[in-house]
């Protein structure tokens, strides 16, 4: 198995901006009300001011989301937070390496956040915590939660016949073959579900739907599928009308059953010119006589 090269990874996502529609909703953040939780920052061992100004944005964020916890783009706010927040982890820690519980800040902002959420706030984002992995990890995170959320609009493109566009998510995907390996054999190897649905993780569902073999070919391709081709079988063969327009099909056994009885129902036809009228039909449109059988009916 290939190694996953994250920096090209990351390098290919960010040519798309594909994080950029993720960062934005969380990029206006202000001051917090409980902005003074975060001055354990400010002085003392524990003097941090990149971790304060995390704190005050984080608290922010989350006093946010906790006014209209369930509108689309909170909801949306506060699935992508905890990815948000260790992207931000990893931008005042330089030592990717070293694991989240050995990073001396965090306990302190983990702490905070439950302490606002237990005494100010009616609800909270999980930040999913876990001292055992590191930044490193935390990016492939990243950039996998992100492939899942726009895999759709990439197959849109795929049939959009914009060759430039379909050129760039093709590399895009391609760079992330290797992470899509690594996190299946992790997360789906032993899934016996894997072709129906949702084990695995928030950032790794285990859905065969979300392969991305899927895209390579049609973003090669880069043009819509060809239409159905149509079925006829000798049974039931199907014929269409000329005149007027299309018609529904209709089956050609059911075109012969009804001829069978052209004869007996225009014997009854007591009108010549509506004779005439019936045999023209049955010539140019059958579609149109079957329908107009319907009607004479009567005249039986």
């Amino acid at each position: 198995m290939s190694k996953t090269d994250v920096t090209k990874l990351e390098t290919e996502s960010k040519q798309l901006e594909l994080n950029k529609a993720y960062d934005a909703i969380l990029s206006n953040a202000s001051t917090s009300k409980t902005y003074t939780q975060c001055n354990v920052f400010s002085s003392g061992e524990k003097k941090n001011e990149d971790a304060k100004k995390l704190c005050n944005k984080l608290l922010y964020l989350l006093e946010y989301i906790a006014k209209n916890p369930k509108t689309p783009e909170n909801v949306k706010r506060c699935n992508y937070l905890p990815y948000w927040f260790y992207d931000q982890i990893r931008g005042i820690n330089h030592d990717h390496s070293k694991k989240i519980g050995e990073i001396s800040f965090i306990k302190e902002l983990a702490d905070i956040r439950k302490n606002v959420y237990k005494n100010e706030l009616k609800y909270t984002c999980d930040l999913l915590y876990d001292k055992n992995v590191n930044s490193d990890e935390w990016k492939k995170r990243i950039l996998s939660y992100i492939y899942f959320k726009i895999h759709d609009d990439i197959k849109k493109i795929s049939i959009s016949k914009n060759r430039t566009e379909c050129d760039k998510r093709l590399k895009y995907v391609d760079s992330f073959m290797p992470l899509y390996k690594e996190y299946y054999e992790k997360h789906c190897k032993n899934s016996v579900f894997f072709f129906f649905s949702s084990g695995g993780t928030d950032y790794f569902p285990c859905s065969s739907l979300y392969d991305p073999n899927k895209l390579l070919d049609p973003l090669k391709k880069c043009e819509p599928p060809e239409p159905p081709k149509s079925r006829i079988s000798a049974g039931s063969a199907s014929v269409s009308g000329r005149a007027g327009g299309s018609d529904p099909e209709v089956s050609l056994d059911r075109v012969l059953m009804q001829h069978c009885l052209l004869h007996y129902r225009f014997e009854t036809i007591p009108d010549m010119g509506a004779r005439l009228l019936f045999l023209v039909l049955w010539k140019v449109h059958p579609i149109r006589w079957i329908q107009t059988l319907s009607v004479t009916s009567s005249w039986v």
